[in-house]
Parts: structure tokens; sequence; C-alpha cells
């Protein structure tokens, strides 16, 4: 079973924090366009602006969401995909079962997230809520 789970496990916990560089990267540079293009912004401007906003904390945090994300599609990806008939059929159902479990767990994982932490943060201040 490790032989068919783990490769694509190891895949995706690598590709998806490369691919969050590549997204931020762009972003940044969707940024500027518009910034420089629409706003009038000059560039050196931009660039302490944008300097000033991103922390390393930020980006930790979202290397470390990525990661995880990787990890909850290799899982049900590789759950599903080993559900599946041998039928086309079969395979459109776990495909559609598949997409539906990642977007559940997508969900979940940033509602548990945004709990702890505003729950950290409140009971900071002597207040519990969620």
């Amino acid at each position: 079973m490790e032989f068919l789970v783990l490769p694509r496990m190891i895949a995706l916990v690598i590709m998806m924090p490369l691919l969050c560089v590549y997204s931020d990267l762009l972003g940044i540079l969707g940024g500027l366009i518009v910034g420089i293009g629409m706003l009038d912004l000059g560039l050196i401007e931009y660039l302490n602006r944008t300097q000033e906003a991103l922390t390393l904390t930020t980006f930790g945090i979202g290397l470390f969401h990525s990661a995880v994300f990787g990890v909850l599609v290799a899982l049900s990806g590789c759950l599903r995909g080993m559900q599946c008939g041998r039928s086309a059929f079969g395979s459109g159902v776990c495909c559609n079962l598949c997409g539906r479990d990642e977007h559940r767990q997508y969900y979940c994982g940033h509602r548990h997230y945004y709990i702890c932490m505003s729950s950290s943060r409140n009971i900071e201040n002597g207040v519990l809520e969620y």
C-alpha cells in the first residue's frame, strides 16, 4: 500500500509549497502592475509598502498551510483511487467524491485554524468566544 501512497504524498508535500511561493510571487507582480499602472504608485513606493506588509511569519504560515493542504489532497486522492472500480462510471463517481472530500477538508481545516487562532487571541484579552 505504501508503494502507491507514499510517492504521491511526498510529491504533493513538496510541490504545494513550491506552488504557493510561485503564486505569491505572481501576486506581488500583479500588484506591481496594478499599483503602477492604475493607481499611479511609484516603483520604490510599491516595493517599500510590499516589504512592510510581508513578514516572515505570514510567509511561513502560507507555506505550512500549503503543505497541510497537499497532505489532505494526497490522502483523499489515494483513498478514493483505491476505492474506485474498474469501470468508467466507478472512476467518475470516485473522482466526484474525491473533489467533494478535498473541498470539505480544506474548509474544515481553515475553520479549525481560525477558531484556534481567534480563541488564543481572545483568551489573552480575557474573552472566550467563537
